[in-house]
C-alpha cells in the first residue's frame, strides 16, 4: 500500500456537524495526554453562545472572558457558538490567539519547554484558527491525538485547522502566503506561498490542493469535507474578533492558470522501506512498514548470511521520531537465523514514534567464529530528509 501526495480540487461536501453536547460528561474526549500542571496555557478572551469548560477534575463551567485554561481542561463551543483564546494568563494581550468556531472541541496542553515556546491544543472535532504575531515569539501547535498528527504555525503567521468528526479527515489551510505552517508533522512544511491546503485522510493519504477560497476557514472546511463555519464565511457574516476580512471574489482564469503552474508537483510517498544491494553470495537485507499502521507495523528479512551463527538472533536497531521531532532508537530481537542462513520477523515501532526519511537501521548479526557483524542502511519513503514516514 502506498501513500500519495497529490494536488487535486476537493469536492465540496455539504455535511454539517450536528452534535448535541451535554454540559460536562458528554464532551468528546482526547486520549493520551500527559498529566501536566502549572500556569494557564490559554485564557478565554471572548465567548458567545454556549461555550463550556470541562476541567481536568471533571467539573464543568461556562466560559467567560478572563477564565484561565489549564492542562487537560476541555473547551467546547456547542452549536453556533464561538470563543477566542489568548496564550498565557489573563493579563496577556500580545501573544498568540486561538479562535474556535461552531461545534468545536479542544483539549488544552501545557506549553512545551526548551528552545522556543509552543502552545498546544488537541482538536477532537470542529474548526479552529490559530494566529501568532511575529512579536510574540510563540508558536501554536494543534495536535490530533487520534490521527497522530500535529499542525504548527510559527510566529508571524496563521492557519486554520478543520477536523471532520465523521470521517477522521483533517485539513490545514494557511491564512496568507507568508505564514510558516507545518502539517501533518512539525518538519513537513506546507507550501503556503503556493496557496495550498493540505489534507490528511483517515487512511493516512496526504493531499495538497489549491485553495479555491480566499478564506482559510472555508478552505480548510471544504477540504475536510465538512461545512462548519463555512456558511458564515460565505454569507459574508461578521468574523470573530481579530479576524481578517478577505474578498471572496473568484480569481480570473488567467490568474488561476498562473498559480496552477507554480503549484508543487506530485511527489510519491511510498511505504517506508530499506533494501540492501544484492550481490551473489553476499548478505542481503530488507525491511518495510505498513502505511498508516499505528503503532507502525514492520517486517524484516535477511538472506545469505555467510558466517552467521545458526540459531542465534539478529538484533535490529532503528532510529524513530515522534510528532514533536524527538528522536530515539529502538532495539528489536529478530530471528533465529536458520540453517539456510536467513531470518525473518515482524516488529512494531515504539508507540507514538515512526521511522523517518534517512533514519538509520542497523542489522547486528552474530558470527559463528565469535563477535558480531554490523550492516547499516537507511529508511526511505521519498520525503524530505528527517520527515516522519506515513
Amino acid at each position: 500500500m502506498r501513500t500519495k501526495l497529490r494536488r487535486s480540487f476537493l469536492s465540496r461536501l455539504e455535511l454539517v456537524i450536528a452534535l448535541v453536547l451535554v454540559l460536562g460528561a458528554n464532551l468528546p474526549t482526547s486520549t493520551g495526554w500527559a498529566q501536566d500542571s502549572g500556569a494557564a496555557s490559554f485564557t478565554v478572551a471572548s465567548a458567545s453562545g454556549n461555550v463550556i469548560i470541562k476541567r481536568a477534575d471533571g467539573t464543568s463551567e461556562m466560559a467567560r472572558p478572563g477564565t484561565p485554561l489549564y492542562a487537560n481542561d476541555q473547551l467546547a463551543s456547542v452549536g453556533r457558538s464561538e470563543a477566542m483564546l489568548n496564550t498565557g494568563g489573563p493579563a496577556a494581550t500580545s501573544g498568540a490567539s486561538l479562535l474556535l468556531y461552531s461545534d468545536t472541541t479542544i483539549g488544552i496542553r501545557n506549553p512545551s519547554s526548551g528552545a522556543g515556546t509552543f502552545y498546544i491544543a488537541d482538536i477532537a472535532q470542529g474548526v479552529v484558527l490559530a494566529r501568532t504575531p511575529q512579536s510574540s515569539n510563540q508558536s501554536v501547535r494543534i495536535t490530533s491525538e487520534s490521527a497522530g498528527a500535529v499542525a504548527q504555525v510559527n510566529p508571524g503567521g496563521g492557519m486554520a485547522v478543520a477536523s471532520d468528526v465523521g470521517t477522521g479527515t483533517i485539513a490545514v489551510s494557511c491564512e496568507d502566503r507568508q505564514s510558516q505552517v507545518f502539517f501533518p508533522y512539525t518538519d513537513d512544511r506546507v507550501p503556503c506561498e503556493n496557496n495550498v491546503v493540505r489534507t490528511l485522510s483517515n487512511n493516512r493519504t496526504i493531499d495538497d490542493s489549491k485553495a479555491d477560497s480566499n478564506s482559510p476557514i472555508t478552505a480548510a472546511v471544504q477540504a475536510a469535507g465538512t461545512n462548519v463555519a463555512a456558511d458564515k464565511q460565505s454569507d459574508g457574516a461578521s468574523q470573530p474578533q481579530g479576524a481578517v476580512n478577505r474578498s471572496n471574489s473568484k480569481e480570473s482564469s488567467e490568474e488561476k492558470e498562473k498559480e496552477s503552474s507554480s503549484a508543487p508537483p506530485p511527489v510519491p510517498s511510498p511505504a517506508p522501506e530499506m533494501t540492501s544491494p544484492t550481490h551473489p553470495g553476499q548478505p542481503s537485507f530488507s525491511a518495510n512498514c505498513v502505511v498508516g499502521s499505528n503503532p507502525q507495523s514492520c517486517t524484516a528479512t535477511g538472506t545469505t548470511l555467510t558466517g552467521a551463527q545458526v540459531g542465534a538472533n539478529v538484533t535490529i536497531v532503528t532510529e524513530e521520531k515522534d510528532t514533536f521531532g524527538s528522536i530515539t532508537s529502538q532495539s528489536i530481537t529478530c530471528g533465529p537465523i536458520t540453517s539456510s542462513l536467513g531470518f525473518t520477523c515482524g516488529f512494531t515501532i515504539t508507540s507514538g514514534f515512526r521511522v523517518f526519511q534517512n533514519a538509520t537501521i542497523d542489522f547486528v548479526v552474530p558470527q559463528a567464529a565469535g563477535g558480531n557483524q554490523v550492516f547499516r542502511f537507511f529508511w526511505n519513503c521519498n520525503l524530505a530528509s528527517g520527515t516522519r514516514c506515513p
